[in-house]
């Protein structure tokens, strides 16, 4: 079971993917709970005009979560995957919609979740720390239960961002998940295409880019411990990583 999650900035966009599938694709939407409107166009308008009472630019979180072929899941459990996937982000009784996608050719189906990341009461957005490792998490624990083949959690390949000892000693003093850390950063990395989406997605995770006193670039995370950007984390030299990402200081 694989299960990513992405911000959106285009309610409409959005709305009409999970709604109608890509070419090949039948979609069905099962649950808009929440939502000002019943209509689920209406409804993701309606997250856009509250977002901007806190000037969030991406104010829907999307999940999707999919399966081996041949692993079919009821609607049940499928209702249940989407329930942990709410409580491990920490989005319970947020506005969300439900879709399935199936394969017309195969059958095989897989699950879409849209999340309001705005709150009511504050106009604000949730903070969306580390949501794709707490995904990773969730999905072996479901294989698990479901009965599901394990996917491999590691990286294969010859990179490893092992913690240094002095990393492992500075998340210590600072009460930080060390690795948890270094596996977003690298996955924000490897799912930008240039400096500013990485910014972006690191802000996402609560971690901020920034240029460093003795390094071209290091990351700070939210309890200010610093992380190098060098080919031990990104696998890539330091002059191929200046140049993808001194744009976002332009």
């Amino acid at each position: 079971m694989i299960a990513k999650a992405n911000t959106h900035d285009n309610g409409s966009r959005l709305a009409r993917y999970i709604t109608s599938g890509k070419e090949g694709e039948v979609a069905e939407l099962w649950e808009l709970r929440g939502f000002a409107s019943r209509d689920v166009l209406d409804a993701f308008r309606s997250v856009h005009i509250m977002a901007q009472g806190g000037k969030c630019e991406r104010p829907f979180l999307h999940v999707q979560v999919r399966n081996r072929e041949g692993e079919v899941l009821t609607r049940s459990q499928w209702q249940t995957v989407a329930d942990r996937i709410e409580r491990i982000l920490g989005f319970r009784d947020q506005p969300r919609a439900i879709a399935v996608h199936f394969d017309e050719r195969t059958g095989h189906e897989h699950l879409h979740i849209a999340f309001s990341r705005i709150e009511s009461e504050t106009l604000k957005a949730r903070p969306l720390p580390f949501s794709n490792l707490r995904l990773k998490r969730l999905c072996r624990e479901l294989e698990n239960q479901f009965g599901f083949a394990p996917i491999r959690n590691d990286r294969p390949g010859p990179i490893k961002f092992a913690p240094t000892r002095d990393q492992e000693a500075q998340a210590a003093r600072l009460g930080v998940d060390v690795r948890e850390v270094l596996e977003t950063i690298r996955q924000c990395f490897d799912h930008a295409d240039c400096g500013h989406s990485f910014r972006a997605a690191l802000a996402n995770n609560r971690l901020v880019l920034t240029k460093g006193d003795r390094r071209d670039f290091v990351v700070v995370d939210h309890a200010g411990g610093i992380h190098a950007l060098g080919k031990r984390l990104l696998g890539l030299p330091v002059s191929q990583v200046r140049a993808r990402l001194s744009v976002s200081f332009r």
